[in-house]
């Protein structure tokens, strides 16, 4: 049995399911014969590529956003499509669903950012107050507030109750590009197109420490699960490794030969996985510094990638109309799968599902057959 399979749905006798609602109705594609299609009565979207996707943690629903900025709403079970979201004037930068699964917090070009209850598919709220595009966000564990980086230089903590922002952080000297909150939401860390991190006081809204160390722009930012150390990554070809209690750089990761793009840790925070525009992944074992496999496979740009909750696999996507599946301790390309022109958005389930799209507007369904249901 292949390691990547396509979903097998009972319900269809299919074994790959393509959701399509950006651009067209939704559909169920079955992937031997590509001619025949079932078509299951949903909502007409307007084109545009997915730039964003996320399944809440029940694994009952996918939430994608689009370049348009429109958002979907997947039911992973029956196919159909329940809701189409629209409120934002600009491309979907990010989105993200609440731990109940009830909500989903979206980003976007337009310098808002918008809250939605899914179970009736409606907005619950818009967040003004950025005066440029909100380049990322990341939800705090309990779910009530959301941290927002902007390409107006400032990064905001905002009340989702309440609808407002409690703090505006103020100090990069250019475009934030990544904005993370430690677990115990105390904090915050940012980074921007000034090549520094910043570590804030939430309660005070202060600047507590800035961290400089690259020498270009920083193009993404981690946090290990227990909140000590902040991976980053950046243009200047390096991923940086910084213990935020000393505020001292504990490692310089170098071995990629372009700037790195995408950043992402193991849910066990032992590892890293970067990758760059010279078309490799890269694995750090965080814990001794020392660099692990280097990926390669892929023959266009990087646009995604995401790790297994079993810490032992990663997936990526590109340009080059592949999903490939990775084992990260031998760096073997376990599975290429795929998929009808470019994918720029992926998501893991706690079931070993992937989530991705595809520049014509629909989302696709795969499974990762080594990885157990992990709770």
């Amino acid at each position: 049995m292949p390691w990547l399979r396509k979903i097998n749905r009972p319900a269809f006798n299919l074994e790959r399911n393509t959701l399509a609602g950006h651009a067209s109705p939704v559909t169920v594609e079955q992937i031997e014969c590509v001619a025949r299609r079932r078509w299951i009565p949903g909502l007409e979207g307007a084109p545009g590529l997915v730039t964003s996707v996320c399944v809440t943690p029940d694994g009952r629903r996918a939430v994608s956003g689009s370049e348009h900025g429109a958002l979907r709403i997947w039911d992973l079970q029956s196919g159909a499509t329940p809701a189409r979201l629209e409120g934002h004037a600009g491309d979907v930068t990010e989105v993200i669903a609440t731990p109940d699964g009830r909500r989903a917090v979206s980003a976007s070009v337009d310098g808002t950012l918008r809250v939605w209850d899914l179970e009736p598919g409606c907005a619950a709220a818009v967040l003004m107050g950025h005066t440029g595009q909100v380049k990322a966000i990341c939800l705090a564990g309990d779910g009530l507030r959301v941290l927002s980086a902007s390409y107006d230089g400032t990064v905001r903590f905002w009340d989702l109750q309440a609808g407002l922002a409690r703090n505006t952080l103020v100090g990069h000297d250019g475009p934030v590009t990544a904005a993370c909150l430690t677990p115990d939401g105390r904090q915050a860390v940012s980074a921007g197109g000034d090549a520094t991190l910043r570590i804030w006081d939430l309660e005070t809204g202060c600047l507590v420490a800035t961290l400089a160390g690259h020498s270009r722009p920083v193009t993404a930012l981690c946090l290990t699960p227990n909140g000590r150390n902040a991976l980053s990554a950046s243009d200047d070809r390096t991923v940086r490794v910084l213990d935020l209690v000393s505020r001292r750089e504990i490692a310089a990761l170098t071995g990629h030969d372009l700037p790195v793009q995408l950043l992402v840790l193991t849910p066990d925070g032992c590892r890293a996985v970067s990758a760059s525009q010279d078309l490799a992944l890269r694995v750090w074992d965080l814990p001794t510094g020392r660099a692990g496999a280097v990926l390669e496979g892929h023959t266009a740009r990087i646009t995604a990638v995401n790790a297994a909750l079993d810490n032992r696999h990663v997936v990526s996507a590109s340009w080059d109309e592949t999903v490939r599946a990775w084992d990260l301790q031998t760096g073997q390309c376990l599975a290429a799968y795929p998929v009808a022109e470019g994918v720029r958005a992926i998501a893991l389930d706690h079931f070993g599902r992937i989530v991705c799209n595809n520049s014509s507007g629909e989302i696709e369904i795969l499974v990762l057959e080594d990885v157990k249901p992990q709770f």
